[in-house]
């Protein structure tokens, strides 16, 4: 099942958000691990895929894709290839492919550099934030409270961009 937002559904659970998080969830943390792992795969297919298009004699054209650390870049760089080398059915099915790798590959980087939390009594449910929304959350809360502002939700900006895999 996809993410799903914190709000409503957990609105009034006590959770915690933290390093340790994975620790009390193992199961979720050896998935994550998988994914992860795999991806090193998946990244592999992907070259070969490009040294199909450009003929696997190419060692110049696969090292120039190996070189294009940025997934966009070699997305853009097997779109163009493909682009000249297939047409048809065999395009379509090239851009299908495309369309899912870059929908895996924005699932497997968030769940790479995202930070994970527990909602308490709460076995099948982890938390995940993106690392930006939650570095925005702890600078406000420690420049704000240590103003002695304290807002009636001390989590709200977390609550809003937190989500929940089950």
């Amino acid at each position: 099942m996809p993410r799903q937002p914190f709000l409503p559904t957990y609105e009034e659970k006590p959770y915690s958000v933290g390093y340790f998080s994975l620790d009390s969830k193992p199961e979720f943390a050896k998935l994550i691990g998988l994914c992860i792992g795999i991806w090193s795969y998946v990244d592999n297919e992907i070259g070969t895929m490009f040294g199909l298009l450009l003929g696997m004699q190419s060692q110049a054209a696969l090292e120039v894709f190996l070189s294009l650390r940025r997934a966009s870049n070699q997305r853009d760089a097997l779109s163009a290839a493909a682009k000249h080398r297939l047409d048809g059915e065999t395009k379509l099915a090239f851009d299908a492919v495309m369309i899912l790798y870059k929908s895996l590959e924005s699932q497997r980087n968030d769940l790479a550099h995202g930070c994970f939390g527990t909602i308490e009594n709460i076995d099948d449910a982890l938390l995940w934030i993106k690392i930006e929304h939650h570095v925005h959350f702890m600078a406000d809360a420690i420049t704000t409270e240590g103003r002695g502002i304290f807002r009636t939700d001390r989590h709200e900006l977390l609550k809003r961009n937190m989500f929940v895999y089950n």
